[in-house]
């Protein structure tokens, strides 16, 4: 029996995908196409989704049709780049969507763009491609400095008043 050039490839495929299963225990199946996370073919998630700052956040990243070995994120003033690695699994229908999970953060409250790019394993030349963007909203914190009120400061320095008045009659 002779092999093809394309059986080859078919089956070169399917053992590096095998192996990348093995090796890669980080990455776990996205949730089903009809939830929010999907933009087109590409998984991009939050979680929380909508972080308060100094919270940190955790963005999820896959792509229909390619394996998830690796994640990595960089955060540029108010830009997320998130890069998911992978290698093109040619089956039809491809199998379920893989995703990996990185954290950022915290962040300050604003709102940031995050760009998720796929970088081909098979196509080291060619630049990460942009597969999703969308927009992060960080919230401000509604908790103050704590401070004492005016009420609160009489009672402290009548406190400190009896305290000192009394620390100095136990000396003499």
């Amino acid at each position: 029996m002779t092999l093809t050039m394309p059986s080859l490839r078919i089956l070169s495929a399917f053992v590096l995908f095998s192996v990348t299963i093995c090796a890669n225990a980080q990455s776990f199946t996205c949730s089903t196409p009809a939830t929010p996370g999907y933009i087109g073919l590409a998984f991009l998630e939050f979680r929380p989704s909508a972080p308060q700052s100094m919270q940190p956040v955790a963005i999820t990243v896959g792509r229909v049709a390619y394996t998830a070995n690796s994640l990595t994120s960089q955060i540029q003033g108010s830009v997320i780049n998130v890069t998911l690695t992978g290698s093109f699994i040619p089956f039809d229908p491809p199998p379920p969507t893989q995703c990996l999970r990185t954290t950022v953060g915290p962040l300050t409250a604003g709102v940031y763009t995050v760009n998720a790019y796929l970088l081909d394993v098979f196509l080291p030349s060619a630049p990460p491609s942009l597969i999703a963007t969308t927009s992060l909203v960080v919230l401000g914190t509604d908790s103050a400095i704590p401070t004492l009120g005016m009420s609160g400061l009489a009672v402290l320095i009548l406190l400190v008043t009896i305290a000192t008045r009394h620390a100095t009659r136990t000396r003499t």
